[in-house]
């Protein structure tokens, strides 16, 4: 039995669909096709499936709006100035130059000093002196010579 100009473009929206290329109109019109009784016998196997899809909720198609070219161009350049920006801060603060005041800092009897040597040297002097200290001293007596004006 020869198909029909209908049965043909049912069979050319049929393998569409398989393919995933329908609109929902056309896949309305293909669920409406096998949900009759009277089908195309080289369309009958497709029956049972179409049938099955037709009973599954339908989404709608969202439209989504086209942003505009110069919307794009403006987008991506603030995005790029964000990026500069942030790379620009980040790496002045980690580069920052440092001066050796900020680096050494110490109050060697009373006094502010930022030498280092001086300032080293009076660590290990404190060092051996609290090395130095007997057993018999106890913490309160070491802190005591230790912060006592001379």
């Amino acid at each position: 039995m020869m198909m029909t100009t209908k049965e043909h473009e049912i069979k050319r929206l049929t393998e569409r669909f398989f393919e995933g290329e329908t609109t929902l109109d056309e896949e309305k019109t293909l669920y409406a096709y096998y949900s009759q009784a009277d089908i195309a016998a080289e369309l009958a196997v497709y029956a049972e499936v179409m049938r099955s899809f037709a009973m599954l909720p339908i989404k709608k198609e969202v439209k989504t709006k086209k942003v505009g070219t110069a919307r794009k161009i403006y987008r991506r350049i603030a995005v790029a100035a964000s990026i500069t920006l942030l790379l620009g801060a980040g790496t002045f603060f980690l580069l920052k130059p440092s001066t050796p005041d900020e680096e050494c800092v110490a109050y060697i009897y009373g006094k502010k000093s930022t030498d280092r040597v001086l300032i080293a040297h009076e660590v290990r002097r404190s060092m051996d002196e609290i090395c130095e200290m007997s057993e018999d001293q106890d913490i309160k007596e070491q802190l005591q010579d230790l912060f006592t004006l001379e």
